[in-house]
């Protein structure tokens, strides 16, 4: 990290492509699993429901990738960061893993209708752009210390 604050570039291009790094990870991953849930489970969805199943994943990778890069450029001067990345990762986390959770489960419940999803995959967007701004604005301040 040390390295990438020596190069003439804003602070907030290191977080975005820290962040992007961290999604594309995630999404390789997913894009292994998720296949192999539907395979194993004997799951079917319609191709409405497959984009809608993917744009949830991807908020929900958007905003894992977003409060972790910011947690790991919090924690790194911490003697024991991975404990402590994981103690505080999760309690920031569990709003978008209950909303995907929810807006997941719209999905494969044929009873509930649309409105449902609609209104969680706005509630994981919200989350999303909500700790984007704040990860922009207070990520240089606390690099640069």
């Amino acid at each position: 990290m040390k390295a990438l604050l020596l190069a003439p570039v804003a602070r907030t291009s290191i977080f975005l492509g820290k962040a992007a790094g961290v999604f594309v990870f995630m999404g390789v991953v997913e894009i292994v699993v998720v296949p192999s849930v539907f395979f194993f489970f004997n799951l079917e969805l319609s191709a409405g429901a497959l984009v809608r199943l993917f744009l949830t994943l991807g908020l929900g990778t958007l905003g894992q990738a977003i409060v972790g890069t910011l947690l790991a450029g919090v924690l790194q001067k911490t003697r024991s960061k991975e404990v402590l990345l994981a103690i505080v990762f999760y309690p920031i986390i569990l709003p978008v893993i209950i909303v995907g959770v929810k807006a997941t489960s719209a999905l494969f419940d044929p009873t509930l209708p649309i409105e449902d999803f609609s209104v969680w995959v706005r509630l994981l967007a919200l989350f999303d752009v909500v700790f984007l701004v704040a990860s922009l604005w207070i990520f240089e301040p606390l690099v640069t210390d």
